[in-house]
């Protein structure tokens, strides 16, 4: 159902005439209304608050922009990058209509003008135009086109205008707030001429410095008559809006409407769920003994019984007869290949096998010392492995089979000793050859590096 109020809102505006309603020079006021189409549902959520004018309704609002009332008019500007199509400003007219169409924001086709710092830049049409803040003068063009798309020059900016040296006073201070300079007297002293400066766009201060006068107090000095009225001050700018008053009293209940015709029945409800089982009921009494009945057929044969236990082992029987001996078996050949060598001298050169000299163990010979090389005898499966401990500079070592890496190991040095470890398995023919070797300029392994080689089995 409609509210009071509102259709009392409604029916005031249809037979109010255009100039004896509340006109348009009243201020913008706080209002709650709803959409006509929402009144059907109407909630405490379709309720809104919108700043709107009583005769010409809410304002409209602009894209890519904002406004702001005084008093009947409403101006309206852009956001940075836009600029204004059509009049800032439209007034409500007492007949309830605004006087002009609402303007737009249209994005620059030039792009957005840069803020320059201590000024303001002012759109106007294809052109924007620059001025400064007191105390700073302008460098550059005042005035830039926007032509073909393109801005015709570059921007300018602001630069501070020195005034020179304060002007100071005796038996006074002075404090200066960006381009003003304030000034103040000391106890018993008066200022004579204007309590503050400006520093001007032009490098000139727009007063002189005023003086302190010492203050001679003398005797009190017979009341003076009263003055003429002056003049009548300007209309004051009006005040804020104010606060939501308090709501008004309940109006009284309409009449009773008319009973609605019967509603069509609803649909058959959906069947319930089964309810919970109720408690066991207590059992009831024995009933009497029955006569005993005539004894029944045999039953069937019932199923075989599992398996019994085992039954406890018997004694030992006697021992038998030695067999005969069997015939020989074949030759083992024993295959061994095994190496482990350390280096000597540190740092070896790049580029060729890393001779390890001193032997640990090479029964074989199939390590070379002479030539760093291990040569397969036996063909077969092999393990290598390679520990080397890194100083003095990086490390980049690399196992090479019949000259070509299989392996790489890198290790950077960090002003300690570092450990670099590399290993393979390997399948060998007899021929093929093994060796550790360091590359691009990277050798820094010491004495204590070890290099194995070990046949794991033979093919």
């Amino acid at each position: 159902m409609t509210p009071v109020w509102l259709l009392g809102v409604i029916l005031a505006g249809f037979f109010q005439a255009p100039t004896d309603g509340v006109s348009a020079e009243q201020d913008l006021v706080e209002r709650e209304y709803m959409y006509s189409d929402q009144l059907a549902e109407a909630t405490h959520d379709n309720l809104k608050k919108r700043k709107m004018f009583i005769n010409c309704g809410p304002i409209p609002a602009i894209k890519n922009g904002d406004f702001v009332s005084h008093g009947k008019t409403v101006h309206y500007s852009c956001k940075h990058g836009f600029r204004m199509v059509g009049s800032a400003d439209i007034v409500c007219t007492r007949y309830g209509r605004w006087s002009l169409l609402t303007p737009h924001c249209e994005r620059f086709a030039c792009g957005p003008v840069p803020l320059i710092e201590h000024g303001i830049c002012h759109i106007s049409g294809h052109s924007a135009v620059f001025s400064c803040n007191a105390g700073y003068r302008l460098v550059g063009r005042a005035t830039i086109e926007c032509k073909a798309g393109l801005w015709e020059s570059t921007f300018p900016c602001c630069q501070s205008v020195g005034c020179g040296l304060i002007p100071g006073i005796d038996n006074g201070k002075f404090l200066r707030k960006g381009n003003k300079v304030v000034y103040s007297c000391n106890h018993g002293f008066v200022l004579l001429g204007e309590p503050q400066i400006l520093c001007l766009s032009s490098g000139h201060w727009n007063y002189g410095p005023p003086h302190c006068q010492q203050l001679i107090i003398g005797p009190k000095g017979d009341k003076g008559n009263m003055g003429t009225s002056g003049p009548k001050g300007f209309k004051g700018i009006p005040g804020m809006v104010g606060s939501k008053g308090f709501p008004g009293l309940q109006g009284l209940p309409g009449p009773k409407g008319i009973q609605g015709d019967p509603g069509l029945p609803g649909f058959q409800g959906m069947k319930g769920d089964i309810g919970l089982t109720g408690p066991k009921g207590n059992p009831g009494d024995n009933g009497m003994i029955g006569l005993t009945g005539r004894k029944g057929m045999p039953g069937q044969m019932g199923l075989p019984g599992r398996k019994g236990d085992p039954g406890f082992m018997g004694p030992p029987g006697d021992m038998g007869i030695q067999g005969p001996i069997g015939p020989p078996g074949p030759d083992v050949i024993l295959l061994i290949s095994a190496f482990s060598v350390k280096l000597e001298k540190s740092f070896p050169p790049c580029g060729l096998p890393i001779l390890f000299t001193e032997v640990l163990y090479n029964e074989q010979g199939d390590y070379n010392v002479g030539t760093g090389l291990f040569t397969c005898r036996i063909p077969g499966v092999y393990y290598f492995s390679l520990y080397c401990e890194v100083y003095s500079t990086n490390a980049y070592i690399e196992i090479m089979v019949n000259n070509r890496p299989v392996v790489k190991s890198f290790q950077t040095y960090d002003k300690h000793y570092e450990m670099l470890a590399a290993g393979i398995i390997v399948k060998l023919s007899a021929g093929d050859t093994v060796c550790a070797m360091a590359k691009d300029n990277f050798n820094g392994i010491t004495a204590q590096s070890i290099f194995n080689g070990l046949l794991i089995m033979g093919c």
